[in-house]
Protein backbone atom coordinates (compact mmCIF):
# COMPACT_ATOMS: atom_id res chain seq x y z
CA UNK A 1 0.00 0.00 0.00
CA UNK A 2 1.32 3.47 -0.77
CA UNK A 3 1.71 6.39 1.53
CA UNK A 4 -0.19 8.21 -0.47
CA UNK A 5 -3.54 5.87 -0.29
CA UNK A 6 -2.15 5.01 3.70
CA UNK A 7 -2.57 8.82 4.83
CA UNK A 8 -6.02 9.17 2.78
CA UNK A 9 -7.31 5.51 4.43
CA UNK A 10 -6.16 7.02 7.92
CA UNK A 11 -7.82 10.60 6.54
CA UNK A 12 -11.43 8.95 6.42
CA UNK A 13 -10.87 6.82 9.44
CA UNK A 14 -10.36 10.54 11.69
CA UNK A 15 -13.55 11.79 9.87
CA UNK A 16 -15.65 9.11 10.84
CA UNK A 17 -14.17 9.29 14.12
CA UNK A 18 -15.06 12.68 14.93
CA UNK A 19 -18.94 12.37 13.60
CA UNK A 20 -18.89 9.43 15.31
CA UNK A 21 -17.98 11.16 18.65
CA UNK A 22 -21.00 13.18 17.90
CA UNK A 23 -22.99 14.06 20.40
CA UNK A 24 -20.42 13.54 22.78
CA UNK A 25 -20.22 10.95 26.10
CA UNK A 26 -19.59 11.85 29.73
CA UNK A 27 -20.02 15.35 31.44
CA UNK A 28 -19.28 14.29 34.58
CA UNK A 29 -20.67 16.39 37.55
CA UNK A 30 -24.33 16.69 36.32
CA UNK A 31 -24.43 20.26 36.87
CA UNK A 32 -25.05 21.88 33.57
CA UNK A 33 -28.66 22.32 34.80
CA UNK A 34 -26.84 24.72 37.47
CA UNK A 35 -26.36 28.45 35.01
CA UNK A 36 -24.54 30.18 37.82
CA UNK A 37 -20.59 29.20 38.83
CA UNK A 38 -21.83 29.70 42.50
CA UNK A 39 -24.72 27.74 42.58
CA UNK A 40 -22.50 24.38 41.38
CA UNK A 41 -21.15 22.57 43.89
CA UNK A 42 -16.86 21.98 44.81
CA UNK A 43 -17.54 17.64 45.27
CA UNK A 44 -15.58 17.26 41.42
CA UNK A 45 -13.44 20.33 42.18
CA UNK A 46 -13.51 23.97 40.99
CA UNK A 47 -11.79 22.94 37.24
CA UNK A 48 -14.43 20.25 36.55
CA UNK A 49 -17.71 22.74 37.63
CA UNK A 50 -15.99 25.64 35.31
CA UNK A 51 -15.00 23.79 32.40
CA UNK A 52 -17.99 21.28 32.47
CA UNK A 53 -20.69 23.91 33.82
CA UNK A 54 -19.48 26.87 31.73
CA UNK A 55 -18.85 25.42 28.17
CA UNK A 56 -20.54 26.88 25.55
CA UNK A 57 -23.41 25.55 24.36
CA UNK A 58 -23.78 26.45 20.33
CA UNK A 59 -24.43 25.02 17.78
CA UNK A 60 -23.09 21.40 18.20
CA UNK A 61 -23.72 20.10 22.06
CA UNK A 62 -21.46 21.24 24.40
CA UNK A 63 -20.47 17.77 24.95
CA UNK A 64 -19.39 17.69 21.16
CA UNK A 65 -17.06 20.46 20.60
CA UNK A 66 -15.18 20.33 24.33
CA UNK A 67 -14.67 16.57 23.60
CA UNK A 68 -13.13 17.61 20.24
CA UNK A 69 -11.17 20.57 21.67
CA UNK A 70 -9.25 18.26 24.25
CA UNK A 71 -9.16 15.72 22.07
CA UNK A 72 -6.74 18.08 19.76
CA UNK A 73 -5.14 19.48 22.52
CA UNK A 74 -4.03 15.65 23.18
CA UNK A 75 -2.99 14.76 20.20
CA UNK A 76 -1.29 18.47 19.86
CA UNK A 77 0.83 16.69 22.95
CA UNK A 78 1.56 13.36 21.03
CA UNK A 79 2.53 14.84 18.40
CA UNK A 80 5.07 17.32 20.38
CA UNK A 81 6.47 13.86 22.34
CA UNK A 82 6.45 11.90 18.91
CA UNK A 83 8.80 13.96 17.11
CA UNK A 84 11.02 14.16 19.71
CA UNK A 85 11.48 10.63 19.87
CA UNK A 86 14.52 9.62 17.69
CA UNK A 87 14.15 5.50 17.32
CA UNK A 88 11.42 4.14 15.00
CA UNK A 89 10.56 1.19 17.27
CA UNK A 90 9.86 3.74 19.92
CA UNK A 91 7.92 5.73 17.94
CA UNK A 92 5.54 2.98 16.91
CA UNK A 93 5.31 1.31 21.01
CA UNK A 94 4.79 5.35 21.78
CA UNK A 95 1.86 5.33 19.25
CA UNK A 96 0.09 2.67 20.29
CA UNK A 97 0.02 3.53 23.54
CA UNK A 98 -1.12 7.07 22.39
CA UNK A 99 -3.81 5.62 20.47
CA UNK A 100 -5.39 3.73 24.01
CA UNK A 101 -4.63 7.32 25.89
CA UNK A 102 -6.72 9.15 22.44
CA UNK A 103 -9.77 6.64 22.63
CA UNK A 104 -9.77 7.43 26.45
CA UNK A 105 -10.04 10.81 25.77
CA UNK A 106 -13.50 9.92 23.95
CA UNK A 107 -14.85 10.27 26.98
CA UNK A 108 -15.69 13.69 28.96
CA UNK A 109 -14.44 12.35 32.50
CA UNK A 110 -12.01 14.80 34.23
CA UNK A 111 -9.85 12.38 34.22
CA UNK A 112 -9.47 11.64 30.02
CA UNK A 113 -9.30 15.85 30.26
CA UNK A 114 -6.42 15.42 33.11
CA UNK A 115 -4.52 13.35 30.48
CA UNK A 116 -5.04 15.26 27.68
CA UNK A 117 -3.92 18.57 29.55
CA UNK A 118 -1.10 16.82 30.76
CA UNK A 119 0.11 14.72 27.80
CA UNK A 120 0.45 18.51 26.11
CA UNK A 121 2.21 19.49 29.18
CA UNK A 122 4.46 16.70 29.05
CA UNK A 123 5.09 17.68 25.03
CA UNK A 124 6.70 20.34 25.60
CA UNK A 125 8.44 19.66 28.49
CA UNK A 126 10.27 16.85 26.20
CA UNK A 127 11.27 19.38 23.87
CA UNK A 128 13.05 21.70 26.41
CA UNK A 129 16.89 21.75 26.26
CA UNK A 130 19.90 21.55 28.41
CA UNK A 131 21.37 24.11 27.20
CA UNK A 132 19.18 27.31 28.99
CA UNK A 133 18.05 30.07 26.92
CA UNK A 134 14.70 32.38 26.95
CA UNK A 135 12.85 30.24 24.59
CA UNK A 136 13.49 27.13 26.61
CA UNK A 137 12.70 29.17 29.74
CA UNK A 138 8.90 30.12 28.12
CA UNK A 139 8.40 26.73 27.54
CA UNK A 140 9.45 24.95 30.46
CA UNK A 141 7.00 27.79 32.40
CA UNK A 142 4.61 27.01 29.94
CA UNK A 143 4.48 23.36 30.54
CA UNK A 144 4.51 23.67 34.13
CA UNK A 145 1.96 25.98 33.86
CA UNK A 146 0.05 23.83 31.53
CA UNK A 147 0.70 20.79 34.19
CA UNK A 148 -0.84 23.17 36.58
CA UNK A 149 -4.18 23.49 35.27
CA UNK A 150 -4.27 19.69 34.60
CA UNK A 151 -3.70 18.85 38.26
CA UNK A 152 -7.09 21.21 38.91
CA UNK A 153 -8.79 18.37 37.85
CA UNK A 154 -7.78 15.73 40.39
CA UNK A 155 -5.71 17.98 42.87
CA UNK A 156 -5.40 14.91 45.41
CA UNK A 157 -3.33 13.07 42.87
CA UNK A 158 -1.27 15.85 41.81
CA UNK A 159 2.41 14.29 43.72
CA UNK A 160 2.04 11.87 40.86
CA UNK A 161 1.80 14.15 37.82
CA UNK A 162 4.97 16.26 39.38
CA UNK A 163 6.78 12.75 40.10
CA UNK A 164 6.53 12.15 36.40
CA UNK A 165 7.31 15.31 35.63
CA UNK A 166 10.49 15.43 37.34
CA UNK A 167 11.44 12.44 35.83
CA UNK A 168 11.48 13.46 32.49
CA UNK A 169 12.82 16.86 33.51
CA UNK A 170 15.91 15.41 35.11
CA UNK A 171 17.11 12.61 32.59
CA UNK A 172 18.66 15.70 30.65
CA UNK A 173 20.32 16.73 34.01
CA UNK A 174 23.49 15.88 35.01
CA UNK A 175 24.42 18.14 37.86
CA UNK A 176 23.27 16.28 41.21
CA UNK A 177 22.98 19.67 42.99
CA UNK A 178 20.48 21.11 40.75
CA UNK A 179 18.58 17.49 40.55
CA UNK A 180 18.20 18.34 44.26
CA UNK A 181 16.92 21.72 44.10
CA UNK A 182 14.04 20.63 41.30
CA UNK A 183 13.44 17.57 43.87
CA UNK A 184 12.27 19.62 46.49
CA UNK A 185 10.64 22.58 44.43
CA UNK A 186 8.63 19.56 42.47
CA UNK A 187 7.68 18.20 45.90
CA UNK A 188 6.28 21.94 47.27
CA UNK A 189 4.65 22.55 44.00
CA UNK A 190 2.52 18.82 44.24
CA UNK A 191 0.83 20.44 47.27
CA UNK A 192 0.14 23.56 45.54
CA UNK A 193 -3.01 22.75 43.61
CA UNK A 194 -4.83 21.40 46.48
CA UNK A 195 -4.48 24.67 48.27
CA UNK A 196 -5.24 26.89 44.70
CA UNK A 197 -8.36 24.56 44.17
CA UNK A 198 -9.55 25.59 47.54
CA UNK A 199 -9.24 28.84 46.71
CA UNK A 200 -10.97 28.96 43.51
CA UNK A 201 -13.72 27.28 44.99
CA UNK A 202 -13.81 29.93 47.83
CA UNK A 203 -13.34 32.97 45.71
CA UNK A 204 -15.74 31.78 43.31
CA UNK A 205 -18.44 31.03 46.05
CA UNK A 206 -19.36 27.13 44.87
CA UNK A 207 -21.27 25.37 47.25
CA UNK A 208 -19.31 23.58 49.44
CA UNK A 209 -19.67 19.75 49.78
CA UNK A 210 -16.99 18.16 51.39
CA UNK A 211 -16.07 15.44 49.08
CA UNK A 212 -13.11 14.40 51.02
CA UNK A 213 -15.77 12.74 53.69
CA UNK A 214 -15.77 9.60 51.10
CA UNK A 215 -12.86 8.13 52.30
CA UNK A 216 -13.42 9.00 56.02
CA UNK A 217 -16.61 7.27 55.97
CA UNK A 218 -15.72 4.05 53.47
CA UNK A 219 -12.39 3.42 55.56
CA UNK A 220 -14.28 3.81 59.19
CA UNK A 221 -17.23 1.84 57.88
CA UNK A 222 -14.65 -1.16 56.85
CA UNK A 223 -13.05 -0.48 60.67
CA UNK A 224 -16.35 -1.03 62.16
CA UNK A 225 -17.53 -3.63 60.54
CA UNK A 226 -13.84 -5.89 59.52
CA UNK A 227 -11.77 -4.40 62.33
CA UNK A 228 -11.09 -7.39 64.89
CA UNK A 229 -10.17 -5.28 68.04
CA UNK A 230 -13.44 -4.14 70.06
CA UNK A 231 -11.53 -0.47 70.80
CA UNK A 232 -11.54 0.33 66.87
CA UNK A 233 -14.48 -1.16 66.48
CA UNK A 234 -16.18 1.14 69.35
CA UNK A 235 -14.38 4.00 68.31
CA UNK A 236 -15.40 3.95 64.43
CA UNK A 237 -19.43 3.32 65.59
CA UNK A 238 -18.87 6.06 67.17
CA UNK A 239 -17.85 8.11 64.70
CA UNK A 240 -20.47 7.00 62.39
CA UNK A 241 -22.85 7.76 64.89
CA UNK A 242 -23.61 11.55 63.46
CA UNK A 243 -24.00 10.20 60.21
CA UNK A 244 -26.41 7.06 60.60
CA UNK A 245 -29.87 7.23 58.36
CA UNK A 246 -31.24 5.53 60.83
CA UNK A 247 -30.78 6.28 64.45
CA UNK A 248 -28.83 2.75 66.19
CA UNK A 249 -29.08 1.41 62.98
CA UNK A 250 -25.61 0.37 62.70
CA UNK A 251 -26.34 -3.39 61.11
CA UNK A 252 -27.21 -1.65 57.85
CA UNK A 253 -24.08 -0.40 57.71
CA UNK A 254 -22.50 -3.34 57.69
CA UNK A 255 -25.21 -5.06 54.96
CA UNK A 256 -24.66 -2.88 53.41
CA UNK A 257 -20.67 -2.31 53.12
CA UNK A 258 -19.06 -3.56 50.11
CA UNK A 259 -15.40 -3.40 49.37
CA UNK A 260 -15.46 -2.33 45.75
CA UNK A 261 -16.45 1.02 46.79
CA UNK A 262 -18.43 3.43 49.23
CA UNK A 263 -21.26 4.45 47.20
CA UNK A 264 -23.71 1.48 48.43
CA UNK A 265 -23.36 3.13 52.04
CA UNK A 266 -25.24 5.60 50.79
CA UNK A 267 -27.76 5.04 48.63
CA UNK A 268 -30.62 2.45 48.58
CA UNK A 269 -29.72 -0.71 47.38
CA UNK A 270 -32.35 -3.97 47.04
CA UNK A 271 -30.35 -6.49 49.04
CA UNK A 272 -30.64 -3.93 52.33
CA UNK A 273 -34.46 -2.97 53.33
CA UNK A 274 -33.03 -0.42 55.31
CA UNK A 275 -30.59 1.27 52.78
CA UNK A 276 -29.03 3.87 52.97
CA UNK A 277 -27.20 3.13 55.68
CA UNK A 278 -25.36 6.82 56.09
CA UNK A 279 -25.98 10.09 54.99
CA UNK A 280 -23.80 12.82 53.05
CA UNK A 281 -22.75 15.17 54.84
CA UNK A 282 -24.01 18.25 53.79
CA UNK A 283 -23.17 22.56 53.09
CA UNK A 284 -23.02 24.10 56.63
CA UNK A 285 -22.19 20.94 58.62
CA UNK A 286 -18.18 21.69 58.97
CA UNK A 287 -18.37 20.58 62.66
CA UNK A 288 -19.78 17.07 61.59
CA UNK A 289 -16.97 16.98 59.02
CA UNK A 290 -14.30 17.75 61.14
CA UNK A 291 -15.10 15.50 64.02
CA UNK A 292 -15.03 12.94 61.61
CA UNK A 293 -11.85 13.74 59.87
CA UNK A 294 -9.90 14.41 63.14
CA UNK A 295 -11.83 10.57 64.63
CA UNK A 296 -10.61 9.14 61.72
CA UNK A 297 -7.00 10.70 61.65
CA UNK A 298 -7.42 9.80 65.45
CA UNK A 299 -7.92 5.56 64.76
CA UNK A 300 -4.91 5.70 62.27
CA UNK A 301 -2.53 6.95 64.22
CA UNK A 302 -3.71 4.38 67.19
CA UNK A 303 -4.23 1.21 65.05
CA UNK A 304 -2.02 2.08 61.68
CA UNK A 305 -1.90 -1.95 60.97
CA UNK A 306 -5.67 -2.58 61.67
CA UNK A 307 -6.13 -0.09 59.02
CA UNK A 308 -3.42 -1.23 56.48
CA UNK A 309 -5.53 -4.48 56.85
CA UNK A 310 -8.78 -3.18 55.37
CA UNK A 311 -6.42 -1.26 53.37
CA UNK A 312 -5.30 -4.33 51.79
CA UNK A 313 -8.64 -4.86 50.30
CA UNK A 314 -8.41 -1.30 48.35
CA UNK A 315 -5.07 -2.46 47.25
CA UNK A 316 -6.53 -5.25 45.81
CA UNK A 317 -9.05 -3.29 44.06
CA UNK A 318 -6.85 -1.07 43.04
CA UNK A 319 -3.94 -3.28 41.10
CA UNK A 320 -6.95 -4.95 39.24
CA UNK A 321 -10.13 -2.11 38.36
CA UNK A 322 -10.97 -1.86 34.72
CA UNK A 323 -13.89 -0.51 32.58
CA UNK A 324 -12.24 2.74 31.80
CA UNK A 325 -13.45 2.51 28.26
CA UNK A 326 -17.60 2.71 29.07
CA UNK A 327 -18.61 4.99 26.90
CA UNK A 328 -22.64 4.22 25.86
CA UNK A 329 -23.53 8.42 25.21
CA UNK A 330 -21.47 8.05 22.44
CA UNK A 331 -24.61 6.27 20.20
CA UNK A 332 -27.20 8.22 21.27
CA UNK A 333 -28.73 10.41 18.76
CA UNK A 334 -27.59 9.29 15.93
CA UNK A 335 -29.12 9.56 12.48
CA UNK A 336 -27.63 9.72 9.33
CA UNK A 337 -25.17 8.14 6.91
CA UNK A 338 -22.46 10.26 8.47
CA UNK A 339 -23.22 9.67 12.46
CA UNK A 340 -24.50 6.14 11.84
CA UNK A 341 -21.28 5.06 10.43
CA UNK A 342 -18.64 7.00 12.30
CA UNK A 343 -20.79 5.07 15.36
CA UNK A 344 -19.93 1.98 13.86
CA UNK A 345 -16.40 2.91 13.16
CA UNK A 346 -16.06 3.75 17.05
CA UNK A 347 -17.73 0.28 17.92
CA UNK A 348 -15.39 -1.63 16.04
CA UNK A 349 -12.22 0.61 16.96
CA UNK A 350 -13.49 -0.03 20.76
CA UNK A 351 -13.95 -3.73 20.12
CA UNK A 352 -10.09 -4.83 20.95
CA UNK A 353 -10.04 -2.13 23.83
CA UNK A 354 -12.40 -3.82 25.45
CA UNK A 355 -11.35 -7.30 25.29
CA UNK A 356 -7.90 -5.74 26.47
CA UNK A 357 -9.15 -3.81 29.22
CA UNK A 358 -11.66 -7.14 30.30
CA UNK A 359 -8.53 -9.07 30.65
CA UNK A 360 -7.23 -6.58 32.68
CA UNK A 361 -4.05 -5.28 30.24
CA UNK A 362 -5.10 -1.42 31.35
CA UNK A 363 -4.31 -2.08 34.92
CA UNK A 364 -1.89 -1.81 37.78
CA UNK A 365 -1.34 -4.85 38.48
CA UNK A 366 -0.31 -5.67 34.69
CA UNK A 367 1.90 -2.85 34.97
CA UNK A 368 3.98 -3.87 37.77
CA UNK A 369 4.26 -7.29 36.14
CA UNK A 370 5.56 -5.67 33.03
CA UNK A 371 7.97 -3.57 34.61
CA UNK A 372 9.07 -6.87 36.35
CA UNK A 373 9.38 -8.89 33.43
CA UNK A 374 11.89 -6.21 31.95
CA UNK A 375 13.90 -5.74 34.46
CA UNK A 376 14.51 -9.82 34.71
CA UNK A 377 14.79 -9.45 30.95
CA UNK A 378 17.31 -6.83 30.88
CA UNK A 379 19.68 -8.43 33.95
CA UNK A 380 19.64 -11.89 31.72
CA UNK A 381 20.85 -10.57 28.68
CA UNK A 382 24.52 -10.48 27.37
CA UNK A 383 23.31 -6.63 26.28
CA UNK A 384 22.20 -5.74 30.20
CA UNK A 385 21.97 -1.93 30.49
CA UNK A 386 23.04 -0.44 33.95
CA UNK A 387 20.69 2.72 32.49
CA UNK A 388 17.62 1.33 31.39
CA UNK A 389 17.87 -0.89 34.34
CA UNK A 390 17.38 2.14 36.63
CA UNK A 391 14.89 3.83 34.21
CA UNK A 392 12.95 0.62 34.52
CA UNK A 393 13.01 0.77 38.18
CA UNK A 394 11.89 4.49 37.96
CA UNK A 395 8.86 3.10 35.96
CA UNK A 396 8.00 0.65 38.99
CA UNK A 397 8.33 3.83 41.31
CA UNK A 398 5.82 5.55 39.38
CA UNK A 399 2.97 2.92 39.40
CA UNK A 400 4.22 2.13 42.62
CA UNK A 401 3.24 5.41 43.74
CA UNK A 402 -0.39 5.26 41.64
CA UNK A 403 -0.97 1.97 43.84
CA UNK A 404 -0.32 3.77 46.91
CA UNK A 405 -1.92 7.00 46.21
CA UNK A 406 -5.22 5.50 45.09
CA UNK A 407 -5.28 2.57 47.57
CA UNK A 408 -5.57 5.57 50.11
CA UNK A 409 -7.71 7.31 48.57
CA UNK A 410 -9.70 4.71 47.54
CA UNK A 411 -13.47 5.14 47.20
CA UNK A 412 -14.80 2.84 43.76
CA UNK A 413 -12.89 0.63 41.70
CA UNK A 414 -13.26 2.63 38.26
CA UNK A 415 -9.97 1.98 36.02
CA UNK A 416 -10.00 5.61 34.72
CA UNK A 417 -9.43 6.95 37.92
CA UNK A 418 -5.34 5.80 37.66
CA UNK A 419 -5.40 5.06 33.73
CA UNK A 420 -4.43 8.53 33.26
CA UNK A 421 -1.16 7.87 35.24
CA UNK A 422 -0.48 5.03 34.11
CA UNK A 423 -0.01 5.91 30.50
CA UNK A 424 2.01 8.81 31.43
CA UNK A 425 4.32 5.82 33.42
CA UNK A 426 4.55 4.36 29.79
CA UNK A 427 5.57 8.07 28.46
CA UNK A 428 7.84 8.32 30.68
CA UNK A 429 9.45 5.19 29.76
CA UNK A 430 9.45 5.19 25.98
CA UNK A 431 11.09 9.17 26.53
CA UNK A 432 13.31 8.15 28.47
CA UNK A 433 14.39 4.68 26.79
CA UNK A 434 14.36 6.30 23.58
CA UNK A 435 17.08 8.93 25.42
CA UNK A 436 19.42 6.07 26.47
CA UNK A 437 19.20 4.09 23.09
CA UNK A 438 20.47 7.02 21.47
CA UNK A 439 22.92 8.13 23.67
CA UNK A 440 24.55 4.73 23.93
CA UNK A 441 24.57 4.86 19.85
Amino acid sequence: MSGKIKDFIILILIVFVVVGIFPGTGGEGAQREIPALDEKRDWWNFSTAALYGLWPDGYYPWTFSLTIAQLVIYVLGVWLIHRELQLSQNRKVFDFIALIGGVFVFQLWRDSTLLAIETLSLGLLVGVKAIPSFKQVIRFTSAFLISLIGCLFKPVFAPLVLLIFLLVLISKLKSRKLIAILSILAFIFAILPIGLDKILSNNFQLRKSYPEQQVFIYDLSKLYCWGYSPEVTSSAKTLLSGILENKNDYESVCASLSPTGWDSLHVQIPEVNSSPALRIIEAGEERTLNELKSGWARTILAHPMEWLMTKSSDATQVLFMANAFHMPGLYANSTGLFTSVGDQVIRIILVPFHILDKIRVFTLAFTLIFGLFMIYRNRSSSLFSKSKEQILFKFLLINFAITSFATVAFIANNGRYVLPYLLMSYFYLIISCDREKVKSL
